[in-house]
């Protein structure tokens, strides 16, 4: 990536003394950016998905659906190596995914680098328009080199994407021929149905997680280098306020760590959480699913005055329950490798 040296630090003072004073009025444009952002992002994710449909979907149902219609047989019996005319079907399978996951690759990527140079921009224009002062914003994050969770896009794309839709389209395929299916149940079976969800269907939702954690991740790693760059010493952890978010980035919420520190989003695929600056104690509000908040209301606090049920569908029966009675705290819930604990080994751990 490219970046810039570091400002002066009497300027980088100066903007953090001013950014402090008016701390409430630069976060606010914070948080109502997140969710423009966030609106962003969808519209990336249902490119990526039509883009996918178009260039892998439609292509592979129209060669596995071509080349079965002129062939019959249909048996154990069956196999490429048996037949060159199903050999070639199953090499054009690998084709197709090969060119169209890289055109989808190569459009993603694209459209990551736009989502990244715009947070950049984002938090260059806040300052300025918090403090007056002209700041100037490095090159993005190339999101080609960000690692998603451990693994490049390129890495993601082929582990998650190209070679399990392979093999499962290839395995439907046979399987569909051993037992004796028609053309239009094995299509049926790879694409899906309205009451059975097909193969390229589970594909298609594999997508749309992988761009929102890749968005994330450009998303956060932007934001990162750009307070970096800005003499911004300390981010917080925000997590989106909703029953659908996770224990772990729930425990999170409102956590402070050193710039460079700290468990930087995404922490799971189609994780929604982001990083803000820290100036201090926040002052504002910011977005819940059900209006706005206090900006300094954690996640936890703010759980505490949904209904029960609702308690209960983010974190169990029995959890909930000894969350309420405050036997246990969310950041409890979870394990040393952050993963969420049974009840049996909270019980284990004599947490309730």
């Amino acid at each position: 990536m490219t970046g810039l040296p570091p400002i002066d630090p009497s300027v980088a003072d100066k903007l953090r003394r001013e950014l402090r004073e008016r701390a409430g009025e630069f976060l606010t444009r914070f948080n109502r950016h997140d969710i423009l952002m966030a609106r962003g992002v969808r519209g990336v994710q249902i490119e990526a998905v039509q883009l996918f449909r178009r260039v892998v979907v439609e292509p592979l149902l129209e060669s596995i659906g071509g080349t079965l219609a002129g062939f019959d047989a249909r048996g154990r019996d069956v196999t490429p190596e048996r037949y060159p005319q199903l050999a070639a079907l199953l090499d054009e399978i690998d084709l197709i995914l090969e060119r169209g996951i890289l055109e989808l690759r190569q459009v993603t990527e694209q459209r990551l680098r736009e989502v990244g140079q715009r947070e950049a921009d984002f938090v260059a224009e806040n300052v300025e328009r918090t403090t007056d002062q002209f700041v100037v914003v490095s090159e993005a994050p190339d999101p080609a080199q960000q690692r998603v969770m451990g693994d490049t896009p390129e890495q993601w794309f082929d582990k998650m994407l190209k070679g399990p839709t392979g093999d499962n389209v290839r395995r439907r395929i046979l399987q569909g021929l051993e037992q004796g299916e028609t053309v239009d149940e094995i299509v049926r079976g790879v694409r899906g149905s309205r009451t059975e969800e097909g193969i390229l269907d589970k594909a298609a939702t594999g997508v749309d997680t992988l761009v929102r954690t890749a968005a994330t991740t450009e998303s956060n790693m932007a934001r990162e280098q750009t307070f970096r760059e800005l003499g911004v010493e300390k981010w917080r952890f925000v997590a989106t306020l909703d029953s659908r978010t996770t224990i772990l980035c729930a425990s999170l919420d409102g956590k402070v760590y050193d710039v460079g520190e700290g468990p930087m989003p995404p922490l799971h695929p189609n994780c929604r959480s982001t990083a803000v600056p820290y100036l201090g104690p926040p002052d504002g509000t910011r977005a819940a699913f059900d209006g706005q908040v206090e900006a300094d209301v954690t996640f936890e606090e703010w759980l505490r005055t949904r209904p029960q049920a609702e308690q209960e569908e983010m974190l169990g029966k029995a959890k909930a329950a000894a969350w309420r009675k405050g036997e246990i705290t969310l950041q409890q819930m979870l394990g040393r490798d952050l993963q969420p604990l049974t009840l049996a080994e909270l019980r284990e751990k004599d947490r309730l």
